[in-house]
Formats: C-alpha cells, structure tokens, sequence
C-alpha cells in the first residue's frame, strides 16, 4: 500500500484526533523534506486528500492543519494548486449547502484563498474569476445560514486587496449574470474606508453598478444587504447623490417602488452629513404618490419620506412640501379627497416631513402653518381614522413651534383642540389619540408646556380621576397623568390645579395607585410606555417635595421596570433619563439601586407576557443594562453606602446568574470604572461597607438571592483591598459562631473527644502519662560528648587565620 492510500484509509476509518493529525505530520515530512518530486508526481491525489479532508473534518485544530499544509504546498508547487484550485470549483458547484454543511463551506472558503493568494492575477484572470464565482456562493450560503460577518470577513481581506479580484467583482455586478457578489464588496468597502487611493480608483465603477443592480435591481434590500452598502452611503457626497443616485432612484420609483424605497432609505440614513434639498420636491412628490396609491409599499414609502427629510436643510424646500400635501388635504389641490383612507396617509406624510432637522425661526414658520391647519381639520373631520392621523400632526409639528409672537394663534389653537379630544364623553380611540398628541408635544418642547397648562390641564385632571374609578379608561388615565405632571413641572397653575382635583394626593402619590403599577405599564404599547420615563423624571426632579417614603419608592420601582421593559424603545428612553436624573441629584442613586433590587427580588410569579416583572436570572442582560444606567458616567466623591448597594446589585444573581462569568464580571468591571477614586479609598470605607454587606440588605437578609449577593460581593472587596477588610470579616464570623455549648464541655468529655478510636480514655490517658514520663528519662540520660570530641573544644575545629 502506497503512502497516500495508507493515509487515505487512516482519514476515513480513524476517529482520533492524533492519528489524523499525524496524517499531516507525514505528509508534510514527505513532502517537503524528505522527496521534493512527490508533489510533482502525486499533485491531483494529494490535492484530493486535502478537500476530502475538508469536508469531513469539524475539529479546529484537524482544519488548520489542512489549511497550512495546502497553503504552504500551493506555493511551492503549481501542478498542486492547479489541481486543489480545480477540486475546490467542482466541490463547490451544485448545492454546496447541502453537500458539506456550514463548517464546510467555510472551510473550502478558506481553501480557495489559499489558492487567490498563490494565483498571478496577470496570467490567470480565468481561473480567478471562476474562483470569485465560488467564493460569492459559499458567502452568500454561510450568509444564509447565519454565520457571522466577523468570521467570513478576515477570509476576504486578500480579495480585498487584490485589484484584479475587484474588477472581477465590479464586473459580476455590472453584468447582471449570476449571483451578485454583494457580500464580496463589502469587503471591498470596508478596505476602501482604509485606502482612500484605492477607493478613488473603483468608486465610480462601484456607484454606476450600485444603480443598476441594486437600485434599479429586482431584489428588496434587507438589513444584511443594507450592511453591505453602509461604507457606501456614510461617504456619499451631494455631488455623487445629484449625478448618480437621485435619476437612478426618480426612475425606480416609477418601475419598481418596492426596491427604490428601501435602497434610497438605506443610503439616507447611513449618510448623515448629506444635503439633499434640492432633490426634495422630487423625491417628495414621487413618495407622496406612491403613499397614496400603492398601500404595499405605504409603510416602506413613509420612512423614505422620513429619511429625506431628515437630510433637507432648507425649510424654505421643507415649507414647500408641506404645503403641497396640505393642499391636497383641504381640496385646494385636487378636489376634496373622497377616500378616508387617503386622507388618512396624507397626514402621516405631513406628519412625516416633522423629522427635518432644524428649530431655526423659518421651521417653527412651517410648523405654525401645519399646526393651524391640523387643529382646525381635525374639528372638521367625520371619520376616526383620518382624524387620528390628523390630531398626530398636532404632536409632531408642536414640538417645532416656538410660543411666542406669531406662532402663539397656532398653539392656543392647538392647545384648545387637544382639550376638547381629552373629554370622556369623546370615543376611545380619537380621545387616546389627542392625549398621544399631547404627551408627544410635552415631551419634545418644553417650552410649551406652560402655554397649554390652561387650556389642557383640567381635561387631562379629569381622565385621570375618572380612570381610577373606571378599569376602562386606566390606559387613558396613564397617559393623561403623564401629560398633568408635565405641565405641572412647568406651571405652577397647572400643579395648583392638581392639587385642587385631588390628583396628587388620590392618583400620584397614593401607594396603591394602579397609574404607576408595572403590570398597568406593561400593558401600553412601547411607545406610550417611553413616554412615562420622562414623566418620572419630572415627578422625580421637579416634585420630590411631593415624593415621601411609600411613593418616592413607587416611582423608582417604575423606572426600574421601564428600564427592564420588554420594547428596545422603552429601555433606551428609560435609560436616559435614569443618567440625567441621577447626575443632577445623586442622592436618588440610593432609591433607584433599592427598586432595581426590587425588581430582580420580587418577580411577579401569577403574571404572564408583557404584564410580568423580567424574573432573576431570566432577563439578565437587561438588569445589567438597568445598573449601568442608573449609576452616573462618573461618582467623584463615592460613599459607603453608595458603594455598598452598587457592589449588592452587581453581584445579585438577577444578573450574574444567567449569563457566563466573564461577562457577570464586566459589569461590575464597568461599575467600578465610573468609581474612579475606589481603590483609593476603599481602606476607609472598609468597616461600614463590612457591615452593609452583612446587614439586613445582605448576609442577614431573608432572600436566598440577597446572601448569594452580598457573599460573592464580599469575595470582590477582599480581592480589592484584602488586608483592609479581612479584619472585619472575620471579626463577623466570630460574632456569628455560637461558643456557649462549647465552653460548656466538662474536661471529661474534651478528653474522650480527644482519644483515638480503639481506646478507653482513662487507659488512654495514663498511656499518654507514662510515655511523657519515659520522655523525661531518655532526656536525662543521654550521654554527652567529652574531650575532643566535646562541643566548643579545638581539636576539630578551623583555624580562624
């Protein structure tokens, strides 16, 4: 049996680690050292040794060793890579996904840069092409079956650098044949950010077949595909988005919406210094239609418009938009609108073109305009759904508007038409509508609220003392409270109002209140949820004379479970105002530490879904993130109890229970950096944060998961400062060690504890006594050395010259 049969059948009836390991040893001997021709002579069998290996072996160690072997073999022999680079385009070929798996693939993956690598790009333009082909199938499978970007993309970086694998890509992408190698650029992009020669050199060819395969394409960009072009849009100049992308997108629209609008939200919004206003009118006029006649795209159409108008710096273009929309909603365009539905979309895209940047005095001039005409439509309105979307223009635009000069007819307007939908009497879903609109406004214009306290206070006061009574109307009490508190942080009228209607004393700040309870929070929608964070922080920042024992924890247990909220809306709202309000006051640090411990102390067991406080250990991730918000960006004078109820909540197993070790350390890790004096002053606070730990929040809790915290928190101190605390730790222990019963013992029963199994402990005791008493003797009688031999004598001792 030859060599390469011997290790053929050792590859395919061994299951050992080593003896498959030793295959390579052999064979790189042979190889390399011992017979120079064998590779020569035997390139196709063993290049066909290295992709059978690859396709069996799922060991790390087994697939690196392929992997150096033919890497190192390519170099040295063509006839070798010619062959592997052939065997790794059949194995390829067909469906690799089900042929080899995912790990597989990416090892043939890397099998084919290895032979890239070796290929002269001059001579073998056919054989790299081909090879590009296999590489952007095995790409776009591994893509498929989620593996991530971080491993395929170190494998890419030699394509990346190679100019003649990058026409090949670029003109795979121009030509419209085969797959496009989406995945493949972006590695090209992400290189391209580094090289900004080598960008140059490719970026009109790039551009020209990003509009023709991607924007004039057939294939809806998702959000893997929109990852491949963000280099590409994040350096996109106005000048390029003129010439280029703007009469490639105008044309899509028309041909395919489905695609233009995804591909033109995706470059908007990763292009954040763009300027597209003289592009406005366009785009916005081509999306507006689309919004009204096609409802597959509608939802899709309405973040485009929202994208480019987050990129219009004129508001003199933004003013002109709006008021074309505007007329086509009043009639003055196009007739009276007959559908509902339509006038409905009409609103939202008016509503839409709110998100351009800006709060200069020629915005508050278009939204004082959109403002007036929504306050005056929605009165005029019959249908429900056009008046929702209506009244929502009242929230978005009022948060551009300044209240003062000119614009303060358009507030008081809008301000008596919120008041007029926040009356019981109106239906459900217009009245939760016009509070929407309101909080909405609150919440993004301070400047505001005072304006509207008048007009708006007693009706939302109202809802929220009818909504405690009345289970029906509790969501609309919620928010109706989140409107009251923020006019009353701005108002002292509004506060006086309150306190007259009794909201305060009944509906705030009872301890039972069902406006403020997590399962009544869990049962809003996100973005209703978001918006109490900010009524908290005003509750907490500008009424903590009104907050006392019972409520002032009410409120920091609902932030606590705003910032464990199932929405990634709700958390991130949370989660700022948690910093701003524990940086202006950090002495609410203690409370909101306090509720989070709550939280991750007291699940809810009878409670299911969204109504369910995130059990311990089940939501671990974001209690971390919860901790990490409430504790400030930086505490430059810590105190002890400060410390010892941040170190109590990083180590409870609400947090370090379910995810690994290393990770449960990081955030404490995290917490301590923004403690930047602690190690320094650690040794002083070493007694009180002992006694912490140990106290009724500890050691001496009650809660199975308040010791678990507080032991692992001690073993953290002792790691920071060991001689400083290890005193009073074991001062406790003894305290806690009963030695009443011990010092009871009579010497009898210490002396039969003390006596080895076997023996009786007075026989035992009198054996002890005659053997000391032999000890004595064999002492006294051991004899001395004398003359020379004597200690200290001459004889055998140095001279000390």
């Amino acid at each position: 049996m030859s060599l390469l049969e011997g290790l053929r059948v050792t590859l395919e009836t061994s299951t050992s680690g080593k003896q498959q390991l030793e295959i390579w040893s052999r064979l790189r001997f042979t190889v390399f050292d011992e017979d120079e021709g064998f590779l020569e002579a035997h390139a196709a069998e063993v290049a066909s040794l290295v992709l059978e290996a690859a396709r069996r072996y799922t060991d790390n160690a087994l697939e690196r060793a392929v992997v150096v072997f033919a890497g190192t073999a390519a170099k040295r022999n063509a006839a070798f890579m010619k062959a592997l680079a052939s065997g790794v385009v059949k194995l390829a070929s067909g469906k690799p996904a089900h042929q080899l798996g995912r790990r597989g693939m990416f090892t043939l993956l890397v099998l084919s840069k290895v032979v890239v690598d070796t290929l002269d790009p001059d001579t073998a333009k056919r054989a790299l092409s081909k090879l590009i082909e296999v590489q952007v199938a095995l790409v776009d499978a591994l893509v498929s079956l989620q593996m991530p970007w971080r491993v395929i993309s170190p494998v890419l970086q030699s394509e990346a650098r190679n100019k003649q694998a990058a026409t090949v890509m670029l003109s795979m992408l121009k030509s419209g044949e085969g797959a496009p190698p989406h995945y493949m650029l972006r590695a090209l992009l992400d290189r391209g950010l580094a090289d900004a020669a080598f960008m140059a050199e490719v970026r009109a060819d790039l551009l020209g077949a990003f509009c023709d395969r991607v924007i004039n394409g057939r294939e809806r960009i998702g959000p893997a595909l929109a990852s491949c072009y963000r280099p590409l849009a994040a350096s996109l100049s106005s000048e390029e988005f003129s010439t280029k992308i703007a009469p490639a997108v105008t044309r899509s629209l028309r041909r395919t919406p489905e695609v233009a609008v995804t591909a033109l939200h995706m470059l908007l919004t990763h292009a954040p210094q763009l300027d597209i206003s003289t592009h406005t009118l366009e785009l916005g006029g081509i999306l507006v239609q689309q919004i009204r006649t096609k409802e597959s795209v509608r939802p899709m159409a309405l973040d485009a418009l929202r994208a480019v108008a987050r990129r219009t710096h004129d508001a003199g273009v933004l003013g002109e938009q709006a008021s074309s929309i505007r007329k086509i909603l009043d009639g003055s365009a196009e007739g009276k609108i007959k559908m509902a539905v339509e006038r409905a979309v009409l609103a939202h895209s008016l509503g839409a073109l709110s998100e351009a940047p800006g709060l200069g005095p020629a915005m508050a001039a278009v939204a004082a305009e959109v403002v007036a005409f929504a306050a005056g439509a929605v009165k005029e309105e019959a249908n429900e759904e056009a008046r929702t979307g209506l009244t929502s223009l009242l929230g978005c635009w009022l948060v551009r508007l300044t209240p003062v000069g000119p614009h303060a007819p358009a507030l008081d307007a809008a301000a008596a038409t919120l008041a007029d939908g926040c009356r019981v009497s109106v239906g459900e879903v217009p009245r939760r509508a016009h509070l929407r609109a309101a909080v909405q406004a609150l919440r993004g214009n301070t400047t505001v609220r005072a304006f509207m306290a008048a007009a708006l206070t007693p009706a939302v006061a109202k809802i929220v003392a009818d909504g405690l009574s009345k289970p029906v109307l509790r969501l609309d009490a919620t928010l109706a409270a989140c409107a009251a508190i923020l006019m009353a942080s701005s108002s002292s009228a509004a506060d006086s109002v309150l306190d007259s209607e009794r909201v305060w004393e009944k509906g705030l700040l009872a301890p039972d209140s069902p406006l403020l309870s997590l399962p009544a929070v869990a049962k809003l929608p996100a973005a209703d949820a978001a918006a109490l964070a900010d009524m908290v922080e005003a509750l907490l920042l500008q009424h903590p004379h009104r907050l006392q024992g019972p409520s002032n924890t009410l409120v920091c247990r609902l932030l606590c479970g705003l910032l464990v909220h199932w929405a990634p809306e709700v958390r991130a709202s949370a989660g700022a105002a948690a910093q701003r309000i524990t940086t202006s006051t950090p002495a609410l640090l203690m409370p909101l530490l306090d509720g989070l411990r709550g939280c991750m102390n007291e699940p809810d067991p009878d409670a299911t879904g969204e109504d369910a406080v995130p059990a311990a250990g089940l939501c671990a991730r974001r209690f971390a993130y919860a901790l990490l918000q409430i504790i400030p960006s930086k505490i430059e004078d810590v105190d002890p109890e400060q410390l010892s109820s941040v170190l109590l909540a990083a180590h409870h197993p609400g947090i370090t229970a379910a995810i690994p070790p290393g990770s449960a350390r990081q955030v404490w890790l995290a917490a301590s950096r923004r403690m930047p004096t602690l190690v320094k002053v650690f040794p002083g606070f070493a007694p009180a944060v002992s006694q912490a730990l140990n106290g009724p929040k500890g050691l001496a809790s009650s809660l199975p998961a308040e010791q678990t915290a507080a032991r692992q928190a001690l073993s953290t101190c002792i790691a920071i400062s060991p001689n400083a605390l290890m005193p009073h730790v074991l001062e406790k222990l003894a305290q806690l060690l009963d030695r009443t019963e011990h010092d009871a013992l009579p010497e009898e029963s210490l002396e039969i504890f003390a006596t080895p199994e076997g023996h009786l402990a007075s026989e035992w005791k009198a054996l002890q006594e005659v053997s000391e008493a032999v000890m004595v003797v064999e002492r006294r009688n051991v004899r001395k050395a004398k003359g020379r031999f004597k200690s200290g004598g001459r004889a055998f001792e140095e001279d000390d010259d």
